[in-house]
């Protein structure tokens, strides 16, 4: 039977789309820790260990790099928006992790 509760969200101030986009992900979107376990058993089946160094380079929020860098994995971390920048740095600081995303251009191609 299907729980239809409503989830409530409490912001402290009017949310930006990052705010908003990161609570959908951990909280609609993806059942978070079962993900990274199944992310983290294909890198072991692609054979690559932690220490392989990965980038993302829409590193967003964090989702779900963040959670593999506490395991261990060593990544570099890029976004091109400030918004998911600012949600990175501070999910980083409440983690008490070492890590940091910088800010990258978004090049296109007409």
């Amino acid at each position: 039977m299907q729980n239809n509760k409503a989830k409530i969200f409490v912001f402290e101030k009017k949310p930006s789309f990052a705010e908003l986009w990161d609570v959908c992900l951990y909280n609609f979107l993806y059942d978070a820790s079962k993900y990274v376990r199944e992310v983290e058993q294909l890198l072991i089946k692609l054979g690559l260990s932690k220490n392989a160094k990965f980038i993302d380079i829409s590193a967003g929020t964090g989702f779900m790099s963040m959670e593999l860098s506490e395991k261990g994995y060593k990544f570099d971390f890029m976004d091109a928006t400030d918004d998911e920048i600012a949600v990175f740095s501070k999910k980083a600081k409440e983690k008490n992790l070492q890590i940091k995303c910088k800010k990258n251009s978004v090049v296109r191609y007409s």
